[in-house]
């Protein structure tokens, strides 16, 4: 059994964000051990599940052969995800009869595409917004759209963020999710508010049965 095997989705999820921020694998340990108060994953471990989500779609292993094949394939996952871009209410029933996948595939394939989607929305943080792009933020944008205040001007809302945070000292900028988002001014921005909101909660919520995807918890 590998060593990432061993790991549950949601230490695999924190493993995944304290990359994002530190760009350390041995501050991932530290921090691993602090949160866990186990044995941590070794360093190669730690990047071989970084890089999962760039390599397969996600932070989860693949199945080995010999098994049934899940329905979560990479192409069903971006079909899932590109349904749900489109409109964001669409029940689990309607998408299911749409997409042609069966109704307890969908939840963890919908989780998924957020986990994914959320992760892109890391570059917020403001201690790692530095020689980010607008680019990098426009598929997350896309996903959430349901639930900003309003997509419009939302490039130019990103571009003055980036300018305020960079004329901090980086010691001074936030370095994680919780802190940018308490420390985001709502009044003039508003969207990347609520962006930093979903990032900072989402691996706490839950899409189950006949729940319509437009529950994500705000």
């Amino acid at each position: 059994m590998s060593e990432s095997s061993r790991l549950s989705t949601s230490e695999r999820i924190k493993i995944v964000k304290w990359y994002a921020m530190y760009q350390n694998e041995s501050k991932v340990v530290r921090q691993f051990q602090q949160c866990y108060d186990r044995t941590p994953p070794t360093r190669k471990s730690i990047l071989n599940l970084v890089q999962k989500p760039d390599e397969t779609g996600s932070i989860e292993d693949e199945h080995r052969s010999g098994k049934p094949r899940s329905a979560s394939t990479n192409e069903n996952k971006e079909r899932v995800r590109a349904a749900f871009e489109k409109s964001s209410g669409t029940s689990l029933r309607r998408a299911s009869l749409k997409l042609n996948l069966s109704k307890s595939s969908l939840p963890q394939m919908m989780k998924d595409a957020h986990q994914w989607m959320a992760y892109n929305v890391s570059i917020l943080v403001p201690s790692m917004i530095e020689h980010k792009s607008f680019d990098d933020l426009k598929d997350s944008i896309l996903f959430y759209e349901a639930y900003l205040p309003s997509p419009n001007l939302i490039k130019e809302e990103f571009q003055l963020y980036q300018r305020k945070w960079l004329n901090e000292a980086l010691e001074d900028r936030p370095d994680n999710a919780i802190d940018a988002y308490v420390r985001c001014n709502g009044t003039f921005f508003p969207k990347i508010k609520v962006l930093l909101q979903i990032y900072a909660t989402l691996p706490m919520t839950t899409t189950t049965g006949e729940r319509s995807f437009s529950t994500l918890k705000l």
